[in-house]
């Protein structure tokens, strides 16, 4: 039984989350999408995204919002962050920043990890996407069936690599993730 799942990305400012939410009925009807997931980190104006365009977001139809390095601009999403699990940060942030790095959501009786990276070429001294992805696929092993991955950054050859390091099944060996997509 397939999953058909749209994921949408980089949602810049009001008038792209205005298109996207008179869009997304009809993208879902025509592809018959189980489920739906955007990076909306830029979604407001001055970058990143306030609680109530997110909010908007998850109301008109998206299912998992990621973000990246602009998540911490708006201070009043950080309550929302830490109170749903339908907005992930990038993982590899500090552990003691609001919010996840990633969720765990069932389609069809499949559980799906969906995990939230923030590359580190150009961008922010941070822990290693790489890392901090076999980290969660290790801890996680038997709590979902196949893994999905935003990876956030600047440089296309970093999420690349990625993507190749994860198809390949990471440190493990063995392959857990399904998609791997960049965004920014």
């Amino acid at each position: 039984m397939p999953i058909k799942i749209i994921a949408l990305g980089d949602i810049v400012g009001e008038v792209s989350v205005d298109y996207m939410l008179r869009s997304l009925p009809q993208l879902k009807k025509e592809y018959g999408a189980d489920l739906i997931i955007a990076n909306a980190e830029n979604a407001s104006r001055n970058n990143g995204i306030e609680a109530t365009t997110a909010q908007k977001i998850l109301d008109g139809g998206v299912d998992i919002i990621t973000t990246g390095n602009h998540v911490w601009r708006h201070r009043n999403l950080h309550a929302m962050l830490d109170d749903s699990r339908r907005i992930i940060r990038p993982a590899n942030y500090p552990g003691n920043t609001p919010g996840v790095g990633f969720t765990v959501t069932n389609i069809k009786g499949f559980r799906i990890l969906i995990m939230n990276l923030l590359g580190v070429v150009y961008t922010e001294p941070l822990a290693s996407p790489f890392e901090t992805a076999d980290k969660i696929l290790s801890e996680n092993k038997g709590r979902f069936d196949f893994a999905l991955v935003d990876i956030h950054a600047e440089a296309t050859s970093e999420k690349l690599a990625l993507a190749y390091y994860l198809d390949r099944g990471g440190k493990s060996g063995t392959r857990q993730t399904a998609a791997v997509w960049g965004t920014h």
